[in-house]
């Protein structure tokens, strides 16, 4: 056996190029299924957690998948689509909590999401430093967030542009980052939290002004009352928040009109659950959805899309294998010297037959080493698959 292994190392070392590739083609087809059913699987433990703790979520009419998504992972840019007039009926019901949730713009594009309190609580989302934000005007970081940009506390970051010719909102918000999240492996490691009322500011309707000099700039002053000036419209809003014009900022809208993407109820029970469902479905302006109801719908189509990559992979690894019997075949008819000097030297006819099943081993052994590393990379390297929806 061991003179086998060596006339095979031997063989190898002279011709590496046929035993590479068909060790290359067998880990990439085994390769393919397995990253895909890890991926699946992954997904579906992340989506079906992250449903499981959000029972209910209303929101504008419109796709329901596309709601339950927005809610729970983030995607997209999303538009307001109810008011605070909603909310503040939804939280007459004391048998369910309401979450309000404003989608308002992004921070070096992750997701701002601006929300109250009870996110936290709910979501079980801790400060790994610093603490949650309180005032007007701070944030706190998801933990990938924080680690890709290189901040923490005492820093501050700024909102993205939206609208560049709307003067009714500020360009760009200066935020101060009062803290960091502690990892959860959700989509909430990827998003920038801050106060509902930080989300109003970046979207005009919550805001305080600039300091107008009157003598400098009597433009801006239409004119005096006794409690202060009226400044022309003109006068753009602050874009930075602090303890000298916090005090400053007002709403400039009904506090029944002010915008809200979406509302996460939790309920108390199952029966305050279909209640509060009933209630708005059958209003018909808004829609209350079931998470897991929609999650569901969309992993069977994950399911069926695993099955057809798996056929597909079945029928690669057929194509491969017996790609790898013709490279065999001749590669046997290219060694036909080395079986004529066998002979010669009297080896039995087993040997070419261990010949041949000692070089389909080592591509084979090969193959599995190669499949182990790239699925290791795939594992530590690839992105969290709820990023794709």
């Amino acid at each position: 056996m061991k003179h086998v292994l060596y006339l095979t190392w031997r063989y190898l070392r002279a011709n590496p190029w046929p035993a590479c590739l068909i060790a290359l083609a067998l880990a990439l087809v085994a390769f393919l299924p397995a990253a895909t059913r890890l991926t699946t699987a992954q997904l579906r433990t992340g989506l079906t957690s992250r449903a499981d703790a959000t029972p209910l979520i209303a929101g504008p009419l419109g796709s329901r998948l596309d709601l339950a998504l927005e809610a729970l992972t983030f995607r997209g840019e999303s538009e307001p689509g109810l008011e605070a007039a909603f909310l503040d009926d939804l939280r007459e019901d004391p048998r369910v909590l309401s979450v309000p949730v404003l989608r308002a713009g992004s921070v070096r594009e992750y997701p701002l999401v601006c929300t109250s309190p009870e996110y936290f609580e709910q979501r079980r989302l801790t400060a790994a430093r610093g603490g949650l934000p309180l005032v007007l005007g701070e944030c706190v970081l998801g933990f990938d967030v924080a680690a890709e940009l290189g901040l923490g506390p005492g820093d501050q970051v700024f909102s993205d542009p939206t609208r560049s010719f709307d003067v009714s909102r500020p360009q760009t918000l200066e935020m101060s980052v009062v803290g960091v999240l502690a990892a959860t492996n959700t989509p909430d490691d990827r998003a920038v939290f801050a106060d509902l009322r930080t989300g109003w500011v970046i979207e005009g309707l919550y805001h305080g002004h600039a300091e107008v000099d009157a003598e400098s700039n009597p433009e801006m002053v239409l004119g005096e009352t006794s409690t202060g000036k009226i400044l022309s419209p003109a006068v753009l809003s602050a874009e930075r928040i602090d303890a000298e014009n916090l005090s400053s900022f007002h709403l400039h809208a009904e506090r029944a009109e002010l915008p809200i993407s979406f509302v996460l109820l939790f309920p108390v029970d199952d029966k305050a659950a279909t209640l509060v469902r009933t209630r708005v479905n059958v209003a018909g302006s808004q829609q209350v959805i079931s998470a897991r109801e929609e999650i569901d719908r969309l992993l069977a189509r994950v399911l069926d899309l695993e099955r057809f990559v798996a056929i597909l992979s079945g029928v690669l690894g057929a194509g491969t294998l017996a790609l790898a019997g013709v490279v065999v075949a001749l590669s046997s008819r290219l060694r036909e010297s080395e079986w004529r000097a066998l002979d010669r030297l009297g080896a039995p006819r087993s040997t070419r037959l261990a010949l041949h099943t000692s070089f389909l081993g080592i591509v084979a052994i090969a193959a599995a080493i190669l499949f182990t590393f790239l699925l290791g990379l795939w594992i530590r390297f690839h992105p969290d698959p709820t990023r794709w929806l």
